[in-house]
C-alpha cells in the first residue's frame, strides 16, 4: 500500500478478496459501512420469515389457550392487550434475530433453506391452497 503508483486489483481479484473476507466489495474499497455480502437468497429469507411468523402464531395460540375468553380483542385490534403493530414488531425482531443467528453459521447444511422453501411451496400448492384463500 505504500508503493508509489501501486497497481489496483481487477474486479475478479476484488470479488475473491471480498468473498474470502465475507464482506461486500463496497466495504472493501471503503464505500460503505455494510460488511455483509448478501449471503442469503430470496428463498432463505422466505424461510426466515415463515419461522418468525410461526413464532408469533405460537405466542398467540398460547395466549388463547391460557385466556380463551380475553386473549383476542378483535373489536379493538388487540391480542393479549397488545396492539397489532406491537405484535408485528415482535415478529420483525424475531426475523432479524433468525437472520443474525444464521449469518455465517458453520454447521448449516448446504442448501438447507432451499430444501425448506421447496417443502413450504409444496404445502401451499397442495392441501393448503384452500387455507391461503380462507378469508375470501
Amino acid at each position: 500500500m505504500n508503493l508509489k503508483d501501486p497497481q489496483r486489483p481487477g474486479v475478479d481479484a476484488l470479488i475473491s478478496i471480498a468473498d474470502g473476507m465475507s464482506v461486500s466489495i463496497d466495504w472493501l474499497v471503503g464505500r460503505g459501512d455494510d460488511a455483509t455480502r448478501g449471503e442469503f437468497s430470496k428463498e432463505d429469507y422466505a424461510v426466515f420469515c415463515q419461522s418468525a411468523i410461526l413464532h408469533v402464531l405460537i405466542r398467540v395460540m398460547d395466549a388463547v389457550k391460557k385466556h380463551p375468553d380475553t386473549a383476542i380483542d378483535a373489536e379493538n385490534g388487540r391480542i393479549q392487550g397488545y396492539e397489532l403493530h406491537e405484535i408485528a414488531a415482535v415478529g420483525m425482531l424475531d426475523f432479524m434475530a433468525i437472520v443474525d443467528r444464521q449469518s455465517g453459521h458453520p454447521n448449516r447444511p448446504k442448501d438447507y433453506f432451499k430444501r425448506s422453501y421447496a417443502t413450504m411451496s409444496r404445502w401451499v400448492e397442495g392441501d393448503l391452497k384452500a387455507f391461503v384463500k380462507w378469508d375470501k
